[in-house]
């Protein structure tokens, strides 16, 4: 038989052990957890969730982007190349009124790697940084890896090349 103090210090470690767990929930609340892509419900939530969110969309977003500015420049590279789009010219590095003298711009391969773009990739230091302490403040595990920081690369061209070709024939036509 429990004595009243013995009662009363079994009520305030129990009342305790409730608080403990209360500020233990909300912690992991604010700082959430990653989605778990085996299952079909998106459990991402807080400050982890959010941010993993974020990153997704903006690689999501910069591949689409991309892949469409590919597909644009595909078509109007390997067409008769006198419609080119404010973009495809950008990408070309070249200027409206620009004289090709006859380049065939469907000689040129552009490069496009959707499948190597991903939040890490997407992401800034800070970002990365900002993830990971996160995650192991939660005892979550995975990480976003650091030494893929910002290296989503766009569409490529061989600029260079470009001008190159364009410069000997721009020297030719000057003989």
């Amino acid at each position: 038989m429990l004595t009243g103090a013995e009662t009363t210090a079994s009520t305030y470690a129990n009342d305790a052990k409730v608080a403990t767990q209360a500020a233990r929930d909300s912690v992991v609340s604010a700082l959430g957890r990653e989605d778990d892509p085996t299952t079909p419900e998106d459990e991402s939530l807080g400050a982890i969730g959010s941010l993993r969110s974020d990153l997704n969309k903006r690689a999501t977003d910069f591949t689409t982007t991309n892949q469409n500015l590919y597909n644009t420049a595909q078509s109007q590279l390997s067409g008769n190349g006198r419609e080119l789009s404010q973009d495809v010219l950008d990408l070309l590095g070249i200027s409206e009124g620009s004289r090709l003298y006859d380049t065939n711009l469907a000689n040129y391969q552009l490069n496009f790697s959707p499948e190597a773009v991903n939040a890490s990739s997407v992401a800034k230091a800070d970002e990365i940084a900002r993830y990971n302490a996160l995650l192991q403040l939660s005892g979550g595990s995975g990480t976003l890896v650091p030494g893929s920081v910002g290296t989503a690369q766009g569409v490529q061209f061989d600029q260079a090349r470009l001008k190159a070709e364009i410069a000997a024939k721009e020297a030719q036509s000057n003989n």
